[in-house]
Order: structure tokens, then sequence, then C-alpha cells
């Protein structure tokens, strides 16, 4: 065996760095500086780590080796770029967040809100989400606490609906992951979308409607401060939202995460399900204000067109591709039935 075939796959990681930006949300990256360190990033945040003695980082073969030769060039880091590369565009001291590889977001100062900090004021009321985040309220619906709680889920990418009437269940979300300090590390990133973020009813467009915010799910007060803006920044506007634009985001974000949750608004059916074949990973639903109508039907397909599932405040739905076309399926009070092109009320 070749000396220069032969390395480490153990390495301990000493600190992290905030002078470097990952330039891809995960992945191994060169030192300049240094041909003995190395840049391990997770979740967007860099870990400054040794190779051990007698090795040198190739950035070809993305590990430490032993050079065969005393002398590698270090290669160049790909040039970093995302949307806050060139400058803060935020208003009125509000930070810029990196969302992707060239979009970006505004968590905005006190009294301020709008895509770029621009409006003065508080934005939408979000006083029922403080209540329920104190404690003061628990006079709202379980659904993520109920299902969340059955279910053994880790390396959780949550999807949130964060339009109008779905505070309740997107404070959920983070009250659960909050009090349950043993679950908190099962999910890993969020993503909040308010679809468009107030714009109007014709200028969004299937695949870029926006108003989709995204966070690593390693420091809560950011992640309830990028919850926060989600929600003041847009309502939704008409009913249909851009849950599967959000859900694409989230998977690029995070392609790591196992299990992709959905928490959706019932009452509103996706605009862009002409996406929904771009979506390679099984999606878990969590269905919020499910009335006596039942489950929306067009959530129901996501779960299933997926290879996922299907969860209310009572059951967890799986195996829905074993449900032959014709046949019919309960849940709830409702029952539906397979047909060619997805399931239907009956």
């Amino acid at each position: 065996m070749l000396l220069s075939s032969l390395f480490i796959t153990f390495i301990v990681a000493i600190s992290t760095d905030a002078a470097f930006v990952c330039p891809r949300p995960n992945g191994f990256f060169s030192d300049a500086s240094s041909s003995k360190m190395f840049y391990h990033c997770f979740n967007s945040i860099p870990y400054h780590k040794p190779c051990p003695s007698g090795l040198s980082w190739s950035q070809v073969r993305e590990r430490c080796v032993f050079m065969s030769s005393p002398i590698e060039p270090v290669e160049p880091v790909e040039e970093i770029t995302n949307g806050c590369s060139k400058g803060n565009p935020c208003q009125n001291g509000g930070s810029c967040e990196p969302s992707g590889k060239d979009d970006l977001f505004c968590l905005c100062t006190e009294n301020y809100y709008g895509s770029r900090c621009e409006h003065v004021g508080e934005g939408a009321d979000l006083s029922i989400l403080e209540s329920i985040i104190s404690g003061n309220n628990n006079n709202y619906e379980h659904v993520v606490e109920n299902v969340l709680s059955r279910n053994n889920w880790t390396d959780i990418l949550a999807v949130v609906d964060v339009t109008g009437s779905m505070q309740p269940c997107a404070a959920a979300v983070y009250k659960w992951m909050k009090l349950s300090q043993d679950k908190t590390k099962n999910i890993r990133y969020y993503v909040f979308f308010n679809d468009g973020d107030d714009k109007s009813n014709l200028a969004k467009k299937i695949g870029s409607t926006g108003g989709i915010y995204d966070m690593a799910a390693n420091n809560l007060n950011k992640v309830l401060a990028t919850m926060q803006s989600a929600m003041k920044n847009g309502n939704g506007g008409d009913i249909p939202e851009n849950d599967i634009e959000a859900i694409l985001h989230g998977i690029e974000m995070c392609p790591t995460c196992t299990n992709i949750i959905h928490i959706a608004d019932n009452r509103a059916t996706p605009r862009d399900l002409v996406l929904l074949s771009q979506v390679k990973k099984p999606v878990k639903v969590l269905t919020c204000q499910v009335d006596v109508a039942g489950v929306n039907p067009q959530l129901l397909n996501i779960a299933d067109k997926t290879s996922g599932s299907l969860h209310t405040l009572d059951e967890d739905v799986v195996n829905l591709s074993a449900i032959p076309v014709g046949e019919k399926i309960t849940i709830g009070r409702r029952t539906y039935r397979r047909t060619s092109s997805g399931f239907v009320v009956v």
C-alpha cells in the first residue's frame, strides 16, 4: 500500500472559528494558512481541526494523508458566496442571515419589521405566540407535542407554516423543544415560511414565492427570533401557501437531516404541489387545525407521494403505499379512497 493512500479518519475538533465562513453548510475545507489544519463545517458552524502528527490536509481527498512529497499546494477554498457576502441590506440595525447559496433574510431589532427591517412598528400581532411560549396560555391544539412525544424521531428538519392562525402550532414546536431538554438534540434545523412576506397574490410565483426563513437549532434564542421575524413579515395573504418550496429549501439547507417533518395548515392547500416530484425524501406531515371536514386530502397526498406518513392529534398514519387503488382508509371521522391520482374524501 502506498504511503500517500494512508489516512486517519478519527480527528478531534479543538475549536470553532467565527472568522471562517463555511462555503456550504456541511463539508471539509482547507485552511489556506496551514497544511496541517482544516475546517469541518457542520450546520454552517466551522470547527478548526488539526491533522494528526505527520499528516497534512489534502483538499482533493478531503482528508489528512501522508504526503509522498513534502510539499503539496493548498487548494484554495471555493469562493464564498451567499446573500450577505456583499454587505448587509438590512435597515435600522437589522442583522443579515444567509439563506441558501445566494439568498438572505433579516433579523430586525425591536420596533422594526419587514423583509429588510424597513417598517417601523411591531408587524403582525404575536400575542398568541408569546402567551403560549411563556406558559400563560395552555388552551391551544397540542398536535405538535403529542406527535413528537409519540415518535422517537432524531435528526429532524422541521418545516413550519407560520402564516396567520398557525401561531399556536409554531409556538408549540418551540415550546416542546425548549421544555423537553432530553429531546433538544432531536431537531437539527428549522424552516419557517409565511408565503411571500406579504407579497401581492399576483406576485407569488411557484417555486420562488419566498418568505422562507431558516436557522440551525443550536441557538434557541436565534430560532425564536427567526420564527418571530417570519411571522411579523407576512400573514400569507390568500389561502394557498408555498409548502413544497419551503420543504425543498429545508432539504437543501440540511441535506443530512433524516426526518423531514412538515407542520402544515390543514385549512390551506399548497399552491405548489407541482413541485412535489422534486422532493426525494419521505415527509412526515403533522396536520394542525383539523376540523369536522377532516384531514385535507392534499396533505395526505404529500405524505403518500413522498413515501412519508401523516400525523394528527391522536393518530399516526403510516404505510400509505400499502393501500391499493380503490381501497379506503379512515382517519378520524373521515374516510378516504385511493384513486390513480391520489386520495380523495369519500
